[in-house]
This record gives structure tokens, sequence and C-alpha cells, in this order.
């Protein structure tokens, strides 16, 4: 939910709470209205539970993955080290030195370079499982391995699902704000008309309700961030929008910051020395952020 979202929820919910403290008798004046009442309440409701779902749903999978990939660090670094000393008993430097992986190492690995790295440890572990038994290294602990690789392997599309359940999410909480709106506007709107001369008092009272706060925070038009392969932040990034003379570098983590810009589809350029230069098309919407990310590959 984008912060203009919690605004507009915040005013259904005066609105609503304001008309379900008006008396039965005001109500009573406007046909259909405690209908529509009803249908607010349960529209706040669908959007309330949505945002909990969307929140619990990100936090989840990272946890998740998180904790796998953790696991996943562990179980390799647990079972080089016991090679390493194997290697280094047998005078065999070549072997040692392909084993030593440290944990800082590998928590600095992208996904992909953990799996391989992981998959590295196993294959070698089978090799040589019958002299690795003095170090305490069994059969059962290569199998684990293996099952804690295929965990992490499966989990890994796991984000590109979630931004396709992101999409559909998003597209279906617009449809309820856009619902709430049409019943708002072009119902209980006009149901207030109604009592406008005779129930002056309630009439401004609900108009005060419907108006939308600005709580004061600025909104940026385009927030950008830019990457290399391994998902880190590539700084002095040169950022160029088509048919403008505005330039943009990008900063230490890689990010930059357009603060205003008309509502439209514009063509950005990013490009940076001993980088393949990328065009995105960006969609900008007013009073809405909109969040570029893009990977620059070599």
């Amino acid at each position: 939910m984008n912060r203009l979202q919690e605004r507009k929820l915040t005013m259904y919910e005066v609105v609503f709470i304001f008309l379900k403290a008006t008396t039965a008798s005001i109500i009573g004046q406007m046909p259909q209205m405690d209908l529509a009442i009803n249908t607010l309440g349960s529209n706040i409701d669908k959007i309330k539970d949505f945002f909990s779902d969307q929140v619990a749903n990100r936090i989840g999978t990272t946890a998740d993955k998180e904790q796998i990939r953790l696991n996943l660090i562990k179980k390799i670094f647990f079972i080089a080290r016991k090679i390493e000393a194997f290697a280094v008993n047998n005078n065999n430097k070549e072997l040692a030195k392909k084993v030593k992986l440290s944990i800082t190492f590998l928590e600095k690995l992208a996904d992909n370079a953990i799996i391989a790295n992981a998959t590295m440890i196993h294959d070698t572990a089978l090799q040589f499982i019958t002299d690795l038994t003095p170090y305490s290294v069994v059969i059962d602990d290569v199998n684990d391995l293996k099952i804690n690789i295929d965990e992490f392997n499966d989990f890994i599309p796991k984000p590109r699902t979630g931004i396709i359940d992101k999409k559909e999410a998003t597209e279906a909480l617009l449809q309820l704000f856009s619902e709430t709106d049409d019943l708002l506007k072009n119902k209980m709107d006009i149901l207030v008309g109604v009592v406008q001369s005779n129930e002056p008092h309630f009439y401004n009272h609900y108009t005060n309700s419907r108006i939308i706060v600005n709580s004061g925070y600025r909104t940026l038009a385009v927030r950008c961030q830019v990457v290399d392969k391994n998902n880190q932040g590539l700084p002095k990034v040169t950022v160029k929008i088509k048919d403008s003379n505005n330039r943009y570098l990008t900063k230490a983590k890689g990010n930059c910051y357009i603060k205003t810009l008309p509502e439209g589809t514009y063509e950005f350029t990013f490009s940076k020395e001993g980088y393949i230069t990328k065009v995105v098309s960006v969609a900008v919407v007013n009073n809405e952020r909109t969040d570029v990310k893009v990977v620059l590959g070599q």
C-alpha cells in the first residue's frame, strides 16, 4: 500500500466512523444509505486484511530464505573444514586450497554461487567419504548437505513468484480502492446531498470527513537503484532521461533520486564505463513514487 492509499484509507475510516455514529433518523432520510455504509465498512476491512497479508507474506518469505541459506552455509563450512584437515594431513595442497571456504566468504556469495560451492563440497566429500570417517564425516552428513542444497535450490525461484503474487495483489488492491472511491463519489456523496438543506450540520461534517489529509511528506517521483550481477550497488552510474537535459549520478550504494517529474512514461538510460548500457521504460504517476532497479552487466 502506497502513501496515497494509506491517506485514502484513513479518509474512508473517518467517513465510516462518522456515519456509524449518526442517528438513525438522519440516516433514514437517505434511501439505501445504511447498505452503502455496510459496504464501505466491508471494503475497509478487506483493504486492511489485504495489507496485513502482504506484509506477513513478505516478511515470512524473506525470513524463510535467510534461515535456509544460513543452514546451508553452516553445513558447507562444517564439512569443508574436515576435508581441509584431511588434505593437510595427506599433504594434498591443491585439495586443501580448493576447500578452504570461510563463513564470511560464503555469506557474501550470490545464491547460485553458494549452490556451486556447496555442490563442490558435497562431491568432494563423497569422493573421499571413507578417508573422512576419522574426521567425523559420515555418509549421513553428506546426504544432509544434499538435502540442504536441494532445499535452497528449490527456494531460489520463490522471490520471482513473490513478485508475480505482489503484482496480482497490487492490482486487486487497486480495484478495491477504485470500487470504494466509486461508492463514495457516485452513491454516498449524492445521497448526502438529499439532506443538505434540512441537516446542514451533518452535511458539512460529512463533507469535511471526505477530505484526504496530506500528512506533510514529500513524495519522490522516481527512486533508482543500479546494481551489478552480484547485486552490489554501482556508484557513479549516469542516469539520463530521453528528451531531457537532466542527468543524474548514482551514489555510493547505487541509488539516485529524482524529486519531480510530470506524469507520463519516460525512457531512462543507465551507463557506466566498463558496463553494458541499459535503456528502461519508466512510468511515472502523480503523487506516487516509482521504484526502478537495474542490473548492469559487463
